[in-house]
């Protein structure tokens, strides 16, 4: 059990009747031949430690992994089954890259997003559904044993929470409410647990408040937020839908949330001392025709630069970020602090949209920051010439790498 196990000795320990832990085995990096084992066992068994007895080491790296509970209560219906436990942790051996299970996590229903404390070994999750509040859980971490022990909850306020941002003082938290479209912040205490004092608002919509809106749970067979059909975007694009906030990479005092219901992005600025948002205007997601949906921002580590994914157009907004803005925000102004400069497809040409949606993207800092995002292939996002990668939302076997060439030191 200390090494991975092929699929000739796999089907022998099957056939010998070892049934006591059902295996499953994912090949990675296979130029490499690594291997990723997940064990499970019925729900309860297996809680914490070594489980196989494998003898992982303390100082292992710990891999979390959060999984979909109970998929009946979501807006989206992801593909597969509801999983038996929301956290899954495991030790990752970093000469082999594999990794094995340490401990999982019941009691926690569909954690939809999860952040790590900066400094501390605190770990806080987000919990999905649109039938009722979203949870924030503060876990503390045991990264001997891969334990995660809940240490508090707080109510968010608002349904389908999907997203925690920690300010650059550590002082509070920021989190939005996708399908309520409300966001707000409490504070942090200096062990990284929250206060019990929410500040809330919502989003500026020129429509009826989306807390009367909330469906019951999709019945068999009816359409639900995975598709992307023109009647779909239109359903989603009644109200205001508040994806993910993110604060400015300058002072970080400016918050950023891309409404996937707007197809823009807010500006809010955050009074770091009280943990107020104030709304200081919204900039367009995309100058593409729309819908766009935006779902996540981001920022160059280096440059003045801003990705934005926008779902449902399947593309990413590249924007000039502008510092002497925050400034005047910090002030009292509310001068937009992001300029669009370019629009890449995250998709082949001539690849429909329709039957594809943006999920997300990540940013990968090469040694030669100067590649620029110019040609999108369908690959694995291992490529090494990729500078960015844009996964789909209709699965991991959708994703594709954003290829990267020469041409100018502009971040775009």
């Amino acid at each position: 059990v200390n090494r991975p196990l092929s699929i000739d000795m796999l089907l022998r320990v099957a056939k010998a009747g070892s049934r006591a832990l059902r295996s499953s085995f994912a090949r990675c990096a296979t130029e490499h031949k690594r291997w990723i084992r997940t064990e499970t066992a019925p729900e309860g068994e297996i809680t914490e430690g070594d489980p196989l007895g494998t003898g992982i080491k303390e100082a292992d790296p710990l891999v979390i992994v959060s999984a979909y509970t109970n998929v009946d209560t979501l807006a989206h219906q992801p593909r597969g089954k509801s999983a038996h436990f929301g956290f899954y942790v495991y030790k990752m051996n970093t000469t082999t890259g594999g990794l094995t299970l340490a401990s999982v996590c019941p009691g926690v229903d569909n954690p939809a997003f999860s952040r790590y404390h900066p400094s501390k070994d605190v770990l806080y999750t987000a919990t999905e559904s649109i039938l009722e509040n979203g949870v924030v859980v503060t876990y503390k971490v045991h990264s001997d044993t891969g334990k995660l022990e809940e240490v508090h909850r707080q109510d968010a306020g608002g349904a389908s929470t999907c997203y925690l941002t920690v300010d650059r003082n550590e002082e509070n938290m920021l989190f939005v409410n996708y399908w309520d479209s409300t966001l707000g912040t409490f504070p942090l205490n200096i062990d990284g647990t929250p206060e019990d004092k929410v500040k809330l608002i919502e989003t500026k919509f020129d429509a009826s408040d989306a807390v009367a809106k909330r469906p019951k749970p999709a019945q068999t067979g009816e359409k639900k937020h995975d598709a992307n059909d023109p009647e779909t975007a239109a359903e989603r694009q009644t109200s205001a839908h508040a994806h993910s906030i993110v604060l400015d990479p300058y002072l970080g005092t400016v918050a950023y949330v891309p409404d996937l219901g707007q197809d823009c992005i807010h500006q809010y600025y955050l009074d770091q001392k009280t943990g107020a948002l104030d709304h200081r205007g919204k900039i367009p997601a995309d100058t593409v025709k729309g819908p766009l949906g935006p779902r996540y921002i981001d920022f160059h580590k280096k440059l003045n630069v801003a990705y934005v994914i926008n779902e449902m157009s399947c593309g990413v907004a590249v924007f000039q970020f502008d510092p002497t803005a925050i400034e005047e925000i910090k002030a009292g102004g509310n001068r937009h602090s992001l300029e669009q400069i370019q629009t890449i497809s995250t998709v082949p040409e001539g690849f429909p949209s329709i039957y594809n949606t943006a999920a997300g993207f990540a940013l990968i800092l090469l040694a030669d920051s100067s590649l620029c995002p110019t040609e999108v292939i369908s690959s694995s996002p291992s490529s090494s010439s990729s500078a960015a990668a844009a996964a789909s939302s209709r699965g991991s076997s959708s994703i594709i790498s954003v290829r990267g060439s020469h041409r100018r030191r502009s971040g775009v």
